[in-house]
């Protein structure tokens, strides 16, 4: 189940989006996917960031080694990014800006 390795919250997360659908079907779910991408997708961009830092630094990168991985990765950042900002954006049409249900 991954509870010896510590990933169980992750899995119970990942196993919640599906429960919480079946009884908020929208306006909970894009809440509980943006949070979980989004704390991903910063992960990972810090990750390329601080290697960026490192870079210009003069010190030695932990991911962006190579040029062929460093042009991949960075597109991959930018893609995050993007899906990152398509998220925030997709709002549910279901939902005003007041809060109730249109």
């Amino acid at each position: 189940m991954g509870a010896e390795y510590g990933v169980l919250p992750y899995y119970l997360a990942i196993a919640a989006i599906p429960l919480v659908q079946l009884f908020f079907p929208t306006l909970i779910v894009w809440l509980e996917v943006v949070v979980l991408y989004s704390g991903l997708a910063l992960g990972a961009l810090v990750g390329l960031v601080s290697d960026l830092v490192a870079i210009t630094q003069g010190n030695r990168p932990s991911m962006l080694v190579d040029a062929d991985d460093s042009f991949f990765l960075l597109l991959l950042g930018g893609y995050i990014l993007a899906v990152t900002i398509g998220l925030f954006l997709s709002f549910p049409k279901g939902v005003r800006d007041d809060g109730n249900v249109a």
